[in-house]
């Protein structure tokens, strides 16, 4: 019930001090990493249509980023929602290694 009346974007005030450049403390992986972005553009939440991705820059404080793709569309389940856009990115992540 709190949460419905507070709304979503409310309680992610929780995770803002997690993560801070000053307490992150993650060794960073040298394991290649691809990361696929997908916005919400088709999806049902008017207040995530312009939800912004993260920034490499916060990603690669903790992965070795190699591949980062962003798509306007295809929410939480890209595989399910455009699986030919979700294939290629796979492809070309793994064809990048």
């Amino acid at each position: 019930m709190m949460l419905f009346i507070q709304g979503a974007f409310g309680n992610m005030r929780h995770y803002k001090p997690v993560f801070l450049e000053d307490n992150i403390d993650i060794p960073k992986t040298t394991i290649p990493t691809g990361a696929g972005q997908w916005g919400y553009s088709n999806g049902p939440f008017e207040s995530l249509k312009n939800f912004h991705p993260v920034p490499r820059d916060w990603m690669e404080r903790i992965v070795n980023v190699v591949y980062v793709s962003r798509h306007e569309s295809g929410g939480h389940f890209p595989a399910n929602n455009v699986p030919d856009l979700y294939v290629e990115d796979l492809r070309e992540f793994f064809g990048s290694l």
